[in-house]
Order: C-alpha cells, then structure tokens, then sequence
C-alpha cells in the first residue's frame, strides 16, 4: 500500500512538473474565464443528464430487490457517489453509494451491493463498443495507433467482461462459501460472508428478470452523456484558439478523452487523477496535431473545471443528504 501510494505520487508530481514547465497558472485562468458560455451549458446539461440516466438505472435494479427508494433522494447520492468516485484512485469512491443507499433510502445491503455491482460492469461493458466503433471509425487519423491491436484487445476485454457478467452470482457464493468455511469467529468477517450470500441471491433475481438489455441500454445512454459532456466542454476551451466544432474528429477526440479518463481511474493515478489525467490528455492530444503548450493548457483546465463542477454538485448533495433523516430498511 505504502509503495503504490509513493508511486503514485511520484507520478503525479513528475507530470505536473511536465505540464506546468509548458503553462503557468495565469494561462489556466484566462483560458477558463474565456470560456465558451454556450457550449459550457451544454456541458452542464449533459451531466445532469447522465446523472438521471443513472439514477433511471439505479430504480431498475432495486425495484427488482423490492426496494423503491425516493428518485430525489437517489438522485443526491448518485451526485456524492460522482464526487467520491472521481476523488479516489480506481474509482473506489463509487463504493459510497453502497453506504448513501442503505442509511439514507432504507435499502439492505445485499441489494445495494448487488445493484452497485451490476451498474459497475454494465458501465464497464457499455463503454467498449463506443472504443470500437470510435476506432473503426476514426483511429486510422492518430499517428502511431495500432488500431487492430486495440480492436483485438477490446473485443477480449468486452468478452471477459460479459463473462464475468455471466457468472457473477456463482463468485459472490464462492467467495461467500470459502469465508464460511474458513471457521473465523471474527465478527465483520462472518458479516461480509452473509452480505457476500445474500447478495448472490439478488444477482440471481437480477439475472432472472431479464431486464439486462435495459440496463446495458441505459448504461449506454450514461457513457454517451459523459463523453459528450466531456467533448462538449473541450470544444468549449478550444473554440477561443479558432478551433471550432468542424475542426476536430469525433472518433478522435473521444478516444483522447477516454484515454485520459481510464488513465485517471488506474490505482497508481492521484487523488482525483490529477497527474495521470494531465499526461495521457497531453500525450493524445500532440497525436491529434495540437501543440504542446494548448495540450497542456486544456489538460489542466479541463480537468480542473470538470472536477469542481463535479464537486460543486456532489458536496452540496452530501449536505442535503446529511440534513434528512435516516430511513429503516424494510
């Protein structure tokens, strides 16, 4: 643990050395307050959309585990689960939804963690045929992309993934069966092993509704918010440098985005990806035909306002969250 927190901030100190020896931070603030309004509403609109869409998600999977929760206050979790999520390394942060769910909506645990893991792969799943299509689409215009090598790896990665999907419940009872049988008297070990069971049932129920295609279908639904989101408001920084809606590839500029965003969510970026985030966004972006000073520019001044906005948002709905009262699971 102490080696890959070192590492990681080893990492994060180095690229930011990189990018701030390119820009200082007058640069990043004339950049921000030139902003385009326009496409920044834009933004602001398609990340509220993705936050619905994943609420939609959310009552789907618990109304199968008999649980209705209030949309509203799922709505503020969702918003905190976005902030802890982007705040922590490997989105682990995304785990406060198991504890937001079952304090403040009255959820059981075994459902909230059954729905949290299936939202999970489904959003891991959705997003491989967007990398697909972008690469068939549009890779063969970035310098140095093997783009059957990453169609090859993606279409393992989309296997492995509806595999893991496919047998998920049968790794929650393994798992919960070989606690059992480990004969520990420790008592969070022996809550974890009835969590681990009882959420295994709920997968099963999930698997038997046949409501998977509406999930992936949703879950696409959130991965294009987000990215469009994302490009949206890297058009709206860019636009100030003539570089206009008809100036950038698509495909492209989404396969930068994503590269960025997975570097972000490695265990070894720092606290809210800052570092990782920068240098991949940076790297992509000198691919696509940017200089080096507007590739650091907008790495940082995306990455900064995309978080604070996320923030702004996720801190205000802790606040309202911890202001209502607790509800009693049924």
């Amino acid at each position: 643990m102490k080696l890959r927190i070192a590492l990681s901030a080893v990492i994060s100190i180095a690229v930011l050395y990189l990018v701030f020896s390119r820009i200082d931070a007058g640069d990043i603030y004339r950049m921000l307050t030139s902003v385009d309004k326009r496409f920044l509403l834009v933004f602001m609109l398609l990340s509220v959309t993705m936050s619905l869409f994943r609420v939609w998600r959310y009552l789907l999977l618990l109304d199968i585990s008999g649980f209705r929760p209030s949309k509203i206050r799922l709505f503020l979790v969702v918003l905190a689960r976005n902030l802890c999520s982007d705040l922590l390394p490997a989105r682990l942060g995304s785990l406060v939804y198991i504890l937001l769910v079952t304090l403040k909506l009255g959820v059981s645990l075994p459902a909230a963690t059954s729905s949290f893991a299936l939202a999970f792969i489904f959003d891991l799943i959705a997003v491989v045929p967007l990398v697909i299509a972008a690469l068939i689409l549009g890779a063969s215009r970035i310098e140095a992309i093997n783009s059957h090598m990453l169609l090859a790896a993606s279409g393992t990665v989309l296997l492995l993934l509806v595999i893991l999907l496919k047998f998920l419940p049968q790794i929650f009872g393994a798992t919960a069966a070989v606690l059992s049988r480990s004969g520990t008297d420790i008592l969070w070990i022996q809550r974890i092993q009835q969590t681990l069971t009882a959420s295994a049932e709920e997968l099963k129920k999930a698997s038997r509704a046949g409501v998977y295609l509406k999930v992936l279908l949703l879950s696409l639904i959130v991965r294009v918010s987000k990215y469009a989101s994302l490009y949206v408001f890297a058009l709206a920084l860019l636009i100030q440098h003539g570089i206009g809606i008809f100036d950038v590839n698509v495909e492209s500029m989404f396969l930068a985005i994503c590269s960025a965003e997975f570097a972000a969510s490695l265990p070894v970026s720092g606290i809210a990806g800052f570092g990782a985030y920068e240098g991949t966004w940076m790297v992509a972006f000198k691919m696509l035909g940017f200089s080096s000073k507007l590739a650091a520019l907008t790495a940082v001044s995306h990455h900064l306002f995309t978080q604070l906005w996320g923030y702004s948002l996720g801190v205000l709905a802790f606040i309202i969250l911890a202001a209502l009262p607790a509800k009693k699971d049924k």
